[in-house]
C-alpha cells in the first residue's frame, strides 16, 4: 500500500530493470521508503498509469486497486511466465496466481471446459489464449493488461500492450 493508502499492489515476480526506473522516477520526484522492485513497479503505475507496463522488463503478474476509482489494474510480463488467473461472478471478482486459491472461494466454477480439454487432448494445447480447463475462469493471456471494475466485478478494458515485431528492416 502506497503512503497515501489510495492503491494497493499484490505481485508475484521481478522486475529485472527496477533501479533504471528507480532513478527515473526519483528524478521526477518521488521518494522511495525500500531498495525493492515492489515499491518501483507501484509508483511507475502512479505515474505513468497503465502505461508503465511498456517500461517493465521482467517476469511478472500483478493487481493494483486504485481505492479512489474503485478499479484494478492487472498485468502479465510479456512471455507469461508469471501466471494470473481471474473469475468474474455474482461474489465479485476473484484473482490469483494458480487455480485451487480460486476454488477457496464460494460460487466458483469446478466445471470441465469441454472445449479446451478437447485441445488438449486432441492438440496438446495447454496455455493458450484466456481460457483455462475450467469453466469461467480465465487467465490473463502474456503481454496483456486489464482494467476490473470492482463495484461490477466486470473487466471493462483488456489490451495486448506488446508483441513481437517480425517485419524485415
Amino acid at each position: 500500500t502506497c503512503a497515501n493508502g489510495r492503491y494497493t499492489l499484490v505481485y508475484n515476480g521481478e522486475i529485472y530493470n527496477y533501479r533504471e526506473l528507480r532513478k527515473e522516477l526519483e528524478d521526477s520526484g518521488y521518494v522511495f521508503h525500500s531498495r525493492t522492485d515492489t515499491e518501483v513497479l507501484l509508483y511507475s503505475y502512479i505515474h505513468w498509469g497503465k502505461e508503465c507496463v511498456l517500461k517493465f522488463k521482467g517476469m511478472f503478474a500483478f493487481c493494483i486497486y486504485d481505492s479512489k476509482e474503485k478499479l484494478l489494474f492487472c498485468g502479465r510480463d510479456i512471455f507469461g511466465i508469471k501466471p494470473l488467473f481471474y473469475q468474474c461472478g455474482e461474489n465479485g471478482f476473484t484473482f490469483a496466481s494458480e487455480l485451487p486459491a480460486i476454488f477457496e472461494f464460494p460460487g466458483v466454477s469446478r466445471s470441465l471446459n469441454i472445449k479446451r480439454a478437447y485441445e488438449y487432448l486432441i492438440f496438446g494445447l495447454a496455455d493458450v489464449g484466456h481460457e483455462t480447463m475450467v469453466d469461467g475462469i480465465n487467465q490473463l493471456p502474456p503481454s496483456y493488461y486489464c482494467i476490473v471494475d470492482i463495484n461490477t466485478a466486470r473487466v471493462i478494458e483488456k489490451k495486448r500492450y506488446w508483441k513481437v515485431d517480425l517485419s524485415i528492416r
